[in-house]
């Protein structure tokens, strides 16, 4: 959002636009590409509960359209100039796609600069805005554009006209399947036209360029899509022979023999697919494994265990879910491992679909003995996911391995036991937790351990689990971080926050003022950050700090409710004097910067 209450519109063909996107193919085959994630990524689960206790939401703002935009820009289409024209058809595009109410207003000057304007650049940009106010009454109007003006006209128009189903286009997407090597990227618009509005009469001829070995891979590709969007039934025999072949294409035969099947629910589909389900490819095995996870997912649990072996997450996918849809004794164990498997989502749903398995009262202590066990695995992922798990099952007889792993080498573990020591919250786990957080706050002080974000938010949980536990003794070390620059800005706000909880219902005189000297903080170089301002009034709030009123209340009205201090400060005043307050309205801003708009917005 622009400070001025204005989200930026469009520029003249925005490259980012999507519908400024051509219809290219892109051939899949099942190729994983997994990518490096830091630890932040790895472990978006791990709550904190200073931002929950109070919670703030930002109000949304929510982003409107001045009324005197819409006669400007289809005034402006009816100008000479070509520039006007083009930045009026993308504009009324773009603002249809963010919400702008009554542009169907706009379709008669569109269609006229469609099928009059001399200029191509002016009628593609005006069969672009067509299709994206999904203005079908000029179907037939883009119709006659689409086959004189080339093929970056089809492309926009011929996925709108399928999408409308609009008929007369049928006969000719169906005589470009007659020789679709003349025109790669025109049959595939045909291809894709006949599979979008399920045309039968398409299914012999695109079953025959699916099975043509010959033909390009992307246009097979294509045509098998297609046809499985028509066909439910009756193409069996045609993926048996596909995958039965042995030729240099067969990896290709064998996906398209697989996605044939896609929406069969035969019995001899299924035996197909099963047998396609142990394909040495994986990405035929994943689109057979994903169909029989949808019809009869009794027919993965054989295949289980050595599909669980595929170097590819889109196969390992279809039998987590299918193992955690059928609990056994045998599944959980296979879930067990799943917990440390490469793929940071995959073992994130396997762990939280263990803990929801749980709460079936047969089923935990199975689920518990998968988390103990994998609690001693040497595999970092597994270590970072049974302390999720038995941190969130409560079980405090682990607390000692949890407190071993604050001192893992691998942030992932370190950051998460402390997250689960804090669940845990048993008493005799605090004072060896002071002492940990103490050195490892003075090592990164002295340099010896880096201030990574890493040990930094191991810093941050164990503040809060000692205000929390309203640990007392931990109450010198907190401290410290209040002033400005002590630390980094979340460690000084967990202990800005811990500290309230510390002191609850007692104010400390010496404290508050060092609180109040942060909310206040606004006008220096630099000045104070609004979450350690936010934290500061949150915790006066908590001690009930009756002579921090006056600034309580001046930052509340100066800020505003509707800012995460201002906020603040209103929570805080009616901890202290009962004084309610209503949540913030909902702010309003105007989209801006358009090509042409009002001197003034409304």
């Amino acid at each position: 959002m622009l400070s001025t209450n204005q989200e930026k519109g469009p520029g003249l063909h925005s490259a980012k636009s999507p519908f400024l996107f051509s219809n290219a193919a892109v051939l899949l085959l099942g190729v994983l590409l997994v990518a490096s994630v830091s630890w932040a990524e790895s472990v978006p689960q791990l709550d904190s509960a200073m931002f929950e206790d109070p919670r703030f939401d930002a109000p949304e703002m929510e982003m409107r359209f001045s009324p005197r935009l819409k006669p400007l820009w289809i005034e402006a289409l009816g100008y000479r100039e070509t520039d006007l024209k083009q930045q009026a058809a993308f504009t009324i595009a773009w603002s249809h796609q963010r919400g702008m109410k009554g542009l169907d207003e706009a379709i008669e000057p569109l269609t006229k600069n469609l099928t009059s304007d001399p200029r191509l650049v002016v009628r593609v940009a005006s069969a672009r805005a067509l299709a994206v106010l999904d203005a079908s009454e000029a179907a037939e109007a883009l119709f006659e554009r689409s086959k004189v003006d080339g093929l970056e006209m089809a492309q926009i128009v011929e996925p709108a006209l399928a999408r409308w189903d609009f008929t007369p286009i049928r006969e000719s997407w169906r005589k470009r399947l007659e020789d679709v090597k003349k025109d790669r990227k025109r049959s595939l618009l045909a291809i894709r036209g006949l599979g979008e509005v399920k045309d039968e009469q398409a299914v012999d001829a695109m079953r025959k360029i699916a099975m043509d070995a010959s033909q390009p891979p992307e246009l097979r590709m294509a045509a098998a899509d297609s046809l499985r969007r028509i066909r439910s039934e009756g193409l069996e025999d045609s993926a048996r022979e596909l995958a039965a072949r042995t030729s240099r294409t067969s990896i290709i035969d064998r996906v398209i023999g697989a996605r044939f099947l896609s929406r069969h629910s035969s019995e001899a589909a299924k035996k197909l697919l099963v047998e396609l389900a142990q394909d040495d490819e994986s990405s035929v095995a994943a689109i057979a494994l994903n169909r029989l996870l949808e019809i009869d997912l009794d027919l993965i649990l054989p295949l289980a265990e050595s599909a669980l072996t595929k170097g590819d997450v889109n196969v390992r996918w279809p039998v987590a879910k299918t193992l955690v849809a059928r609990p056994t004794a045998t599944s959980l164990t296979l879930l067990g491992d799943l917990m440390a498997d490469p793929h940071p989502k995959l073992r994130v749903f396997v762990t939280d679909s263990l803990y929801d398995l749980a709460e079936t009262p047969e089923l935990h202590p199975q689920v518990v003995q998968q988390g103990e066990r994998m609690l001693h695995d040497e595999r970092w992922q597994a270590l970072e996911q049974s302390l999720r798990l038995l941190g969130r099952l409560d079980r405090e007889d682990q607390s000692d391995r949890f407190i071993e792993l604050v001192k893992h080498q691998r942030t992932e573990v370190y950051v998460t036991a402390a997250w689960g020591l804090r669940h845990l919250a048993v008493d005799r786990t605090r004072a060896p937790l002071l002492e940990f957080a103490q050195q490892r706050h003075d090592n990164v002080q002295k340099g010896t351990v880096p201030a990574s974000p890493g040990v930094l938010e191991q810093l941050v949980q164990l503040f809060q689990y000692f205000g929390q536990a309203k640990y007392e003794p931990a109450e010198p070390l907190l401290r410290t971080f209040v002033p400005k620059g002590s630390a980094d800005l979340d460690t000084r706000a967990a202990a800005i926050w811990a500290l309230g909880y510390i002191h609850q219902d007692k104010p400390d005189t010496e404290l508050v003022k060092a609180l109040e000297a942060r909310i206040r903080d606004v006008d220096s170089m630099p000045p104070e950050d609004d979450l350690a301002r936010r934290m500061s009034a949150v915790a006066i709030g908590r001690m009930k700090a009756r002579e921090a009123l006056n600034t309580l209340q001046k930052f509340r009205d100066q800020d505003g409710v509707g800012s995460e201090v201002g906020y603040a400060c209103a929570w805080a005043i009616e901890q202290i004097t009962g004084e309610t307050f209503e949540e913030p309205a909902t702010p309003i801003g105007y989209y801006g910067n358009f090509f042409l708009e009002p001197l003034k917005q409304d």
